[in-house]
């Protein structure tokens, strides 16, 4: 089953260009989690509300977002393995979601979408312990997989979603044109040989997964890590105007509380991976984003701007109580909006070719972003327990989860062979 998910998932991503693009239109909202790293109790708990009562996901009523579907979709912000202990869980449940939904799940390619960082930070070993007969297989596969994973998604036109980051140097036409199945490994690509690679486009894809934000104006290596830039706020500015989007959502670095604003609130960083470091270390965080489409005039301009997150626990979100006066600890889900406020400026502009004066107003929308953070902590943060080796609650979780995605299997995997464009139109 394994081989069989990692291989059609494949060929779907194949398909998907560098920079991807997400929309709303349909949906009117999205969610965008951040590092996961093997850990499935964490993926859990974004997909279904933490019930004291019973974690079986079929018993738990009060949904916070549910599976991935077209009405309801996700972006996956890279960092699915290493580290945790159900790699292999985690990677199969979101490829198994975009076989079964392949419109509404966004994956983009993390740094530790790498073999040579799968075999340092535990991977490699668990398809191994895991899968000791077929582990070879595994994870040749997983390599063709990891390299075929966009680098990017763009969400709406307005949000820019990577998981690292950007630098002086990132240029998105040189990413759009770039062969990213040529990167099997970042960290040591091909630079000689037929299947050379060059030194221009190893440097784009590498600040784009492995650089941080830093307060300081201007551009450095990032020696901390090894690899990627440290890039300031002037750097944010100038690339988000050039794409002409308002916001960077990005990962890789854990926070305490799952997330954090840099540069003016231009960046934004979140982390799913709660317990990352140990016991109550941080808490994991998703995004809940709302939309609103807006038709201007021709000429209409477009300003993107993002106000601090409001921010819930996932408790919170699971309770239908109505906040009272005078309590503010008290957050349910119809109380809190995500939609973003629009606003209209009308400024006065340079007559062009001789117009007239009363053609020289141009609209401007404001387009003020309000996203909701959910702050959450899985249950179990013990890094030296597994799925495979501890029945309890949550291994009863990961396999209900597992077996309701992939009760479609047989017909997806059906309808991907029996996919004819020439012959249905479709």
């Amino acid at each position: 089953l394994v081989t069989e998910v990692l291989e059609e998932a494949t060929s779907i991503l194949q398909t998907l260009p560098n920079i991807q693009r997400a929309s709303t239109t349909l949906s009117q909202r999205i969610t965008i989690c951040g590092d996961l790293h093997g850990q499935v109790e964490d993926l859990v708990l974004i997909f279904q509300a933490a019930c004291p009562s019973s974690f079986l996901l079929q018993n738990c009523l009060l949904s916070v977002n549910g599976l991935p579907d077209i009405f309801n979709p996700y972006i996956f912000n890279g960092d699915f393995v290493d580290r945790g202990n159900n790699s292999i869980e985690v990677l199969v449940i979101l490829l198994s979601c975009l076989l079964a939904h392949p419109s509404a799940v966004y994956l983009n390619r993390g740094n530790h979408e790498d073999p040579m960082l799968n075999k340092r930070y535990g991977f490699a070993d668990e398809v191994r312990t895991k899968y000791p007969k077929q582990c070879k297989k595994i994870l040749k596969q997983t390599e063709l997989l990891f390299c075929n994973i966009p680098l990017c998604t763009i969400l709406d036109d307005v949000i820019l979603v990577c998981h690292g980051g950007i630098s002086r140097t990132t240029d998105f036409t040189k990413v759009t044109k770039l062969d990213r199945k040529m990167f099997s490994s970042v960290l040591q690509p091909s630079l000689d040989g037929e299947n050379a690679v060059s030194i221009d486009d190893w440097r784009q894809v590498l600040d784009i997964l492995w650089s941080d934000p830093q307060s300081a104006p201007g551009c450095k290596p990032n020696i901390k890590r090894g690899g990627g830039s440290h890039f300031g706020p002037d750097i944010t500015a100038n690339l988000l105007t050039h794409l002409k989007v308002g916001v960077l959502i990005r990962s890789h670095e854990c926070c305490p509380n799952g997330w954090k604003m840099d540069h003016n609130n231009q960046v934004l960083t979140v982390f799913s991976a709660s317990n990352y470091y140990g016991t109550d270390s941080n808490l994991g965080a998703f995004v809940q984003l709302s939309s609103k489409r807006v038709v201007g005039t021709p000429r209409a301009e477009t300003r993107i701007s993002i106000m601090e997150p409001t921010r819930c626990e996932l408790d919170d979100l699971s309770t239908t109580q109505t906040p009272t006066v005078g309590d503010e600890g008290a957050v349910s889900t119809a109380s809190t909006n995500t939609s973003p406020r629009i606003t209209y400026t009308r400024i006065l502009t340079p007559p062009e070719n001789g117009e007239e004066t009363s053609g020289r107003h141009r609209r401007i929308v404001e387009t003020l972003l309000m996203p909701r953070l959910v702050t959450f902590k899985a249950g179990r943060s013990n890094k030296q327990q597994s799925l495979q080796g501890n029945r309890n609650s949550n291994d009863a979780a990961y396999r209900m989860l597992l077996r309701r995605i992939l009760s479609r299997k047989e017909s997806i995997v059906a309808a991907l062979h029996n996919y004819d464009p020439q012959q249905t139109g479709q």
